[in-house]
């Protein structure tokens, strides 16, 4: 399980990016974090990935508390917790499959078999990188990153050259990945169809947690909360939230009132010509003239008799 104690993010210049905010995390699962701050966000893959440390606070893993940030501290947290996608796949030309794996570690033959039988690169191990395709590179990196053993994967995909058509290639082999690790990506929308989880962030805060902690055992009952929101960070999503929607408003309205006037300009300028109807009769049926019946009803009911008497319309 790894926590984020009090965690505070700061800038250059004592600027806070976030401050104080906690997390807990259960061991496997897939996580999806994403904010308006790319410097912020980028820190904290950097914290998570035992890169940098933060401005007060703590991290957790397991037993394991991390308080003062030392080198020697991150170290021992990178090589035996965590594993890292920043940048490309970092995989050698004119090499093997076996060789590039063999570079980067120590590994155990038999569990590598049969890693290499479970991501569907058994019968690829002798075959030279670069005539893999995209999808096996992915599946080469990931069983990299499987014989390290390592517990948490981070994976940021703003700093790799690979476009949202090739991560989107990528997340449901990280999707099967997060069933034996955890798994958390950072700055990346497109991955919130597989999350398990997202957290969002806007201006330093945490705006929302699609499962709160998400971690501790299940409470048997829920308590109500009261929440009261600061006063600026309510300014700030209603303000979001207007310039998101006012132009789709206004465009709705424009929309409308373009379909009234049409409407209006199609009814009051047809017009019903009673001559020309009878003009286009007569011209259909061969006639020169009509013949026009009238009756007329009294006051007391009785009807008069009819009158007949013909018109002509000169053709």
């Amino acid at each position: 399980m790894l926590k984020l104690n009090h965690i505070t993010l700061e800038k250059e210049g004592q600027e806070h990016l976030i401050e104080d905010v906690s997390f807990c995390f259960s061991d496997t699962g897939f996580i999806s974090m994403h904010g308006d701050d790319e410097d912020m966000l980028l820190q904290l893959a950097r914290l998570l990935s035992g890169f940098s440390k933060p401005a007060c606070g703590t991290l957790e893993y397991q037993d394991t508390v991390i308080e003062q940030f030392r080198e020697d501290e991150r170290c021992r947290y990178r090589t035996s917790c965590t594993a890292s996608l920043f940048c490309d796949f970092q995989l050698l030309e004119q090499r093997s499959v076996l060789d590039n794996i063999h570079l980067t570690s120590q590994v155990d033959e038999q569990e590598l078999d049969e890693l290499l039988k479970q991501w569907g690169l058994y019968g690829k191990k002798e075959t030279w990188i670069e005539d893999l395709d995209f999808d096996d590179h992915i599946r080469m990196v990931l069983l990299r990153i499987l014989l390290r053993h390592p517990q948490i994967l981070i994976v940021y995909p703003p700093s790799s050259p690979f476009s949202m058509r090739e991560w989107g290639r990528m997340y449901p082999l990280l999707k099967k990945l997060s069933s034996e690790l955890l798994v958390i990506v950072i700055q990346d929308e497109n991955s919130y169809t597989w999350s398990d989880r997202i957290i969002e962030f806007e201006a330093g805060y945490v705006i929302s947690d699609s499962c709160g902690k998400g971690a501790g055992k299940e409470a048997g009952f829920v308590q109500a909360v009261d929440f009261h929101m600061e006063p600026a960070m309510e300014k700030r999503i209603l303000t979001r939230l207007h310039h998101r929607f006012r132009l789709k408003y206004l465009l709705l309205m424009l929309l409308h009132l373009t379909a009234f006037v049409l409407v209006s300009t199609a009814v009051f300028s047809t017009t019903l010509d009673v001559t020309e109807i009878e003009m286009l009769y007569l011209k259909q049926n061969n006639l020169t003239s009509i013949a026009v019946e009238k009756h007329a009803t009294g006051t007391s009911g009785d009807i008069y008799e009819k009158n007949m008497s013909l018109c002509r319309i000169p053709i």
